[in-house]
């Protein structure tokens, strides 16, 4: 980690370790009765400038990959 580096924190290769526990109370339904999606954590990537000018991305920000 680097902290303050958000171009830098740990690739693939190092691996990470993320563990959490959630508790979700309730959630909503659509119109069809059936229930809304819910995302409850995102791990983001980050782009380099070479890999964002490729793509046409406007910022460095990657999708989630999780």
């Amino acid at each position: 980690m680097d902290s303050g580096n958000k171009n830098r924190n740990w690739t693939f290769s190092e691996g990470g370790y993320f563990k959490e526990t959630y508790r979700i109370d309730a959630v909503s339904k659509e119109a069809d009765g059936k229930y809304s999606l819910v995302i409850i954590a995102q791990i983001h990537g980050r782009l380099t400038d070479e890999q964002r000018n490729l793509i046409g991305q406007k910022d460095n920000n990657a999708a989630p990959i999780l």
